[in-house]
């Protein structure tokens, strides 16, 4: 069922079944480190996007179509608790009869390779099995319409191992860092997310990187940097981890040694659909000021 703004705000004290895939690391919408911080940090809570709000309306004409094309009755139900755990629950888009679960999606018809044969994206799957999981159902009715022309009918038969293994990482997740706040790693994926979590550094603070990983992931930036193309998702996810190691501070040491910095960078840029739209020819008085903070690492002598 398509969620409301109060849903996601309520979501906040629970996972739900785009969480599980995230958590799982095999979500192209998110990362564990942005699961934990829209549990954590309220602020880092996100409007919904335009596509998703495409997805909500068009909700109810895919599961028309299914019952159309099936004779099977789609009924709505509330959110779902799992009988064990009260934080894992579902939102579902629909119940079918007895034993099975309807999931409606959309997406773009550059990503209908996706779907071809017996494809299936792999957090679909895995929210597929975290909601019969969670409803102890048997059956998943995946429909999704590609490009808006284009109806595609999938079933996902329930998987012991794989309920599990998600259920499993679920629960290790949220009792080991969403209870205790404590932040999961970060990833290659995770750069803008810590570009607002820690937008400005302190002036003159340093921080002290101890242990081998701080000095591992420096030395994989190095290495990997002088490879350029083939190792950039490899040199971005040991920037992302050095920047989650510094947070809020302007400079790092190993051994009192200065190995890195990230300082914020403040610069003026034209404002420019408003000047177009105001005054074009007073540029300079719709300049913004906009930050950014530049991870530099240091050279050793």
């Amino acid at each position: 069922m398509p969620i409301t703004d109060a849903q996601l705000r309520e979501r906040r004290n629970w996972i739900g079944g785009s969480d599980a895939a995230k958590i799982m690391g095999l979500s192209k919408w998110g990362t564990p480190l942005s699961v934990w911080a829209s549990k954590v940090m309220p602020e880092e809570d996100q409007e919904t996007s335009e596509a998703a709000e495409w997805g909500n309306k068009l909700e109810s004409l895919i599961i028309s179509e299914f019952t159309e094309r099936t004779g099977e009755a789609v009924h709505t139900t509330d959110t779902v608790v799992h009988p064990e755990y009260p934080f894992i629950r579902a939102n579902l888009d629909g119940l079918v009869g007895e034993d099975a679960i309807l999931e409606a999606k959309t997406t773009n018809q550059y990503k209908s390779g996706e779907w071809k044969d017996d494809s299936i994206p792999a957090d679909y799957i895995v929210q597929c099995q975290y909601y019969l999981g969670v409803t102890g159902r048997k059956l998943a009715h995946l429909c999704v319409l590609i490009g808006g022309q284009k109806f595609v009918h999938k079933t996902i038969e329930r998987d012991e191992v794989l309920i599990g293994s998600i259920i499993s990482n679920c629960v290790s997740f949220w009792n080991k860092f969403v209870l205790t706040k404590q932040m999961p790693m970060a990833g290659e994926d995770d750069a803008d997310l810590l570009e607002r979590m820690y937008p400005d550094h302190v002036t003159g603070a340093f921080v002290e990187l101890s242990g081998t990983d701080a000095a591992q992931l420096l030395e994989k930036i190095k290495r990997f940097s002088e490879r350029e193309k083939n190792s950039k998702s490899v040199v971005d996810d040991a920037k992302a981890k050095l920047k989650q190691l510094i947070e809020d501070n302007e400079t790092a040491t190993i051994n009192g040694q200065v190995v890195a910095t990230w300082k914020t960078q403040t610069s003026e840029r034209i404002d420019t659909k408003r000047i177009k739209e105001e005054a074009p020819e007073v540029f300079r008085k719709y300049s913004k000021e906009t930050k950014s903070r530049t991870l530099r690492i240091k050279e050793g002598e």
